[in-house]
């Protein structure tokens, strides 16, 4: 029987975790953690990770990024996601950039706006007749990330096409 030595269990452990889903350099550094392995050990074997590929931060923005449009997430919220991440701002922002067009992100906003509309409207029918509904609604869109104007402008049409 062999023993791993601390290096193999650290490797080993972050080959399990990244087997599941890709991660940022720093969210596989704060699992490692907390799995009690020492910061030096943790920080060499992240570095001879990223120099064989397996970690890849361009790479997991893109991939997060992607499952986050499935979401219907605006490009806000992803950018600070990705930022929580510990991805940095010009590689989140390329990510972003290349997943996200000014089309389908519209298009996604529309889609939740009706969508949420209609489950406030099955609450109370009354639920958008006022301003507190309004800004509730408003409110929740620039929380899922989408820009204020966009969230406005699609606000105001998705309410007049539904009679409200």
């Amino acid at each position: 029987m062999t023993l791993l030595t601390d290096e193999e269990r650290c490797r080993a452990t972050a080959l399990r975790i990244l087997s599941h889903r890709w991660n940022s350099a720093q969210e596989l550094e704060a699992k490692l953690r907390s799995k009690q392995f020492e910061r030096p050990l943790v920080n060499r074997v992240i570095q001879s990770l990223r120099e064989e590929g397996w970690i890849d931060d361009r790479r997991y923005a893109e991939s997060a990024a992607r499952e986050a449009t499935r979401k219907n997430l605006g490009a806000r919220r992803i950018e600070r996601q990705l930022a929580h991440a510990g991805v940095d701002e010009i590689v989140a922002r390329t990510a972003i950039a290349a997943i996200v067009d000014g089309a389908g992100e519209e298009a996604r906003l529309a889609d939740v706006c009706r969508k949420k509309i209609r489950i406030m409207l099955r609450r109370s029918r009354a639920a958008l007749s006022d301003e507190k509904g309004r800004n509730k609604l408003v409110s929740f869109l620039l929380k899922q990330g989408y820009e204020y104007a966009a969230v406005r402008e699609v606000v105001e049409a998705q309410l007049k096409g539904s009679g409200c």
